[in-house]
């Protein structure tokens, strides 16, 4: 009777670990996964940002009005980076 009470408690522990270590894999998979999808996250976030920058800067460039009000902040050498019809500056006229 010992015997039987002693090999079902080995049973019972040994069941316990390995729902344990499954518990364990299932948790530390989770995380990676959660890890993964974060620094994609992260980047596309980084990715849309950089989009919108150049797409609002690409705005300001092309309209004629807020051309005319950031010409007095641009230096004159980025006159050649803007091939529109807008005169940003005297410098980009002559």
């Amino acid at each position: 009777m010992d015997f039987v009470i002693g090999y079902l408690s080995f049973v019972i522990c040994h069941l316990s670990f390995v729902i344990c270590h499954l518990s364990f894999v299932i948790c530390h998979l989770s995380f990676v996964i959660c890890h993964l999808s974060f620094v994609i996250c992260h980047w596309l976030f980084v990715i849309c940002h950089l989009s919108f920058v150049i797409g609002y800067l690409s705005f300001v460039r092309e309209h004629p009005i807020l051309a005319e009000l950031l010409s007095s902040h641009l230096p004159p050498a980025t006159c050649h980076l803007t091939p529109n019809t807008y005169h940003l500056t005297h410098e980009c006229q002559s």
